[in-house]
């Protein structure tokens, strides 16, 4: 028996970032100018100008082409161990499934604290702080006459 694990979180991580960096590579041939007027260079110019835009374009199909590939990975890794959560039988006690993996971690993990807002009145009487400061510096002898 293989032991490995998939983490959907991670592969919609992934899925979201590749869309993300999709996006703003069409945003990036998008907005590049068509033209520009670089004197005896506007030839070069454009024309590199015009290849960023298709590599842009490019890239940015690419990276949808992996994130819904790897969108459907990770459905199919979700529907894997949907189908075979029950069916999991084991006498090696060192092998847990999923769900006994995700229990243990939940059960092993700090408690979250819980964030309440401030409240104004409870700190109400208590003492402001002190701070000690710095005497002044000593002002210099005035010249006698």
């Amino acid at each position: 028996m293989s032991n490995y694990r998939v983490d959907e979180g991670k592969l919609s991580t992934i899925v979201r970032d590749l869309r993300a960096g999709s996006s703003s590579l069409d945003e990036v041939a998008e907005k590049l100018p068509e033209a520009v007027n670089a004197g005896f260079s506007s030839d070069v110019a454009n024309a590199a100008l015009a290849r960023v835009g298709q590599i842009a374009l490019a890239l940015a199909q690419q990276g949808q082409t992996i994130a819904a590939n790897v969108d459907t990975a990770e459905g199919m890794y979700q529907a894997a161990e949907d189908e075979h959560r029950n069916e999991v039988e084991t006498t090696d006690p060192d092998v847990e499934t999923t769900d006994q993996h995700e229990k243990r971690k939940r059960a092993e993990a700090p408690p979250k604290l819980e964030e309440a807002p401030p409240d104004p009145e409870e700190h109400k009487n208590r003492p402001q702080p002190q701070t000690e400061t710095a005497p002044a510096p000593t002002p210099p002898p005035s010249p006698t006459p």
